[in-house]
């Protein structure tokens, strides 16, 4: 197995989990190539492992003929999201009276502007993106405590605290069902985990 780096510049907050991962990989005694161009990896076998960006990833997939499925909000989780989430465009957004709390993010190109919510005009600085971009727009959740779960094959291999109140606990239960909800599920994906001040999840 050979693991493939992409080379980012230090003090790239975007940058940090590949070094953490080519670390880990390294002290495991794995080869770690650093790479800054698609074209310098020749060859990928099924065993070796690859880390990049989302985009960058899915170049790689593309060139071996397969096309990498966007998924963001299964149809069959919506009964487990707790809110109303639909696409939109920021126009919309910039329009609302009083610029209304929303959570945005982008909806295709999922790296654009990190996900953020929205009160003021002001909360929209640093996106550099055209007004009629495609985003996902949903109510405010006032989340205590989130986790992520990493499923592979239909079992939760791990479940990490991601933001909020560590004393709180996500409700196992509720995980399996939303897992054995998703029947047409790829075969290994995380899935984001929260409880609200409502206590519900």
């Amino acid at each position: 197995m050979t693991v493939f780096v992409r080379d980012t510049p230090f003090l790239k907050k975007a940058s940090v989990n590949k070094y953490a991962a080519a670390l880990g990989f390294h002290l495991r005694g794995e080869e770690v190539i650093h790479y800054q161009r698609q074209a310098e990896i020749k060859c990928l076998a099924i065993d070796d492992v690859l880390i990049d960006y989302v985009a960058e990833t899915q170049l790689f997939l593309l060139a071996m003929g397969i096309v990498a499925p966007r998924l963001d909000y299964p149809t069959e989780l919506q009964p487990f999201m707790g809110r109303i989430i639909r696409r939109g465009t920021l126009a919309e957004v910039i329009a609302r009276p009083g610029m209304a709390n929303a959570f945005i993010k982008p909806a295709a190109d999922t790296k654009a502007f990190t996900g953020r919510v929205v009160t003021g005009i002001e909360d929209l600085r640093g996106i550099d993106a055209p007004d009629d971009m495609e985003i996902w727009i949903s109510d405010v959740v006032p989340f205590l405590t989130e986790w992520r779960a990493f499923i592979i094959n239909g079992k939760v291999i791990d479940v990490r605290p991601y933001a909020g109140d560590y004393h709180q606990h996500f409700d196992g239960e509720v995980l399996d069902q939303a897992v054995a909800g998703w029947s047409d599920a790829p075969a290994a994906y995380s899935l984001d985990i929260g409880v609200t001040t409502n206590c519900d999840y």
